[in-house]
């Protein structure tokens, strides 16, 4: 089991931003970031600002999307400690429309520009609580006040403009993204770290990223405690990674065998070989004798871990595509 997260609960393509109060280099620069990442080219330093203000996560946001006070929650009234749980509806919700895909979570700033110095401009960036990763072009030479900006968070990549690349621009890219969806997550997951430990776990890691790659998903979110996935490719074709743990199939064995379910269902919980899929995580809690031979799925265990799980087809998931956005709303996003 890793002390750090492994997963994020949510993850999406983003824009990314370019500043440089030069032409000729973001000319560069657009022939070097992949083609399939939708990007922003700017030169004025005070537009860049007001953009990220209307078009990045704030402090908290994901708090505020996902995390809803218990208030039924049965706990002693001299305990101050407040109760939570994951309310997952809203970002659903959501997925129809392409404001995910706006949001901007990268930002590419050149360090010497008449308007603004670049490193003034990400310590506002930060001093705003604008979620975002902040990538700092140097010159030749990376001075010491860039290095201390990096030791102490205000910046989060730097990358000197002599022999940049493609591979490092899109590995920049890349795992700025996935580092900025890790950050905003680990505010959830600490407070919920019992009930989101898979997403701590490498071999349950491992099991997820070859999905991922199998299925070539470019975003996921979380559907709920047990860890089940939406997830979802650039066309918006979606499937469910439905996972239960050891807790589930006990709690669904004792429903079953109260509800006259047959002996080869029964079998099949204890040997955790299959369970059943139902509208609603609890919706097996209404099905009675026979009727839970017609929801009984296969599942897989993840090797080393009491953890099981499934690909479920969801065609019946509305979400607004990432071919689209791209196709459609880019590049006036």
């Amino acid at each position: 089991m890793s002390s750090r997260l492994l997963i994020p609960v949510i993850y999406h393509p983003t824009n990314v931003i370019v500043l440089d109060d030069k032409a000729p280099f973001l000319n560069i620069v657009r022939q070097m970031i992949d083609r399939h990442i939708p990007y922003i080219t700017e030169t004025n330093p005070k537009r860049v600002l007001n953009y990220l203000r209307s078009h990045t996560y704030r402090r908290d946001s994901m708090t505020q999307l996902l995390l809803r006070r218990n208030y039924d929650a049965a706990h002693d009234p001299s305990d101050n400690a407040e109760s939570f749980y994951l309310d997952f509806s809203r970002v659903l919700a959501l997925l129809q429309s392409p404001d995910f895909y706006k949001k901007v979570v990268i930002v590419f700033i050149d360090r010497q520009m008449p308007l603004k110095d670049g490193l003034e401009l990400c310590r506002e960036i930060r001093k705003e609580g604008l979620m975002t990763i902040l990538v700092l072009f140097t010159g030749e030479t990376t001075s010491d006040e860039v290095v201390d900006a990096f030791n102490k968070g205000d910046i989060d990549f730097y990358l000197p403009k002599q022999n940049l690349d493609r591979n490092k621009i899109n590995t920049c890219i890349t795992e700025g993204i996935w580092k900025f969806f890790i950050r905003i997550s680990e505010t959830l997951t600490g407070l919920m770290f019992h009930e989101l430990m898979p997403l701590y776990d490498e071999q349950f890691f491992e099991v997820f990223d070859n999905i991922r790659q199998k299925y070539h998903v470019n975003a996921f979110y979380l559907l709920d405690l047990s860890c089940s996935f939406l997830l979802v490719n650039a066309k918006g074709e979606a499937k469910k990674l439905f996972v239960r743990n050891e807790d589930d199939f006990k709690d669904c064995y004792d429903i079953a065998k109260d509800s006259k379910a047959p002996d080869e269902v029964l079998q099949a919980l204890r040997n955790r070989q299959q369970f059943p899929y139902t509208k609603g995580n609890m919706g097996y809690a209404k099905l009675v004798g026979d009727q839970w031979d017609d929801f009984l799925i296969s599942m897989n265990k993840v090797p080393g871990r009491e953890l099981y799980y499934a690909v479920i087809d969801r065609p019946d998931v509305e979400i607004f595509s990432f071919q689209k956005y791209f196709e459609e709303v880019w590049p006036q996003p």
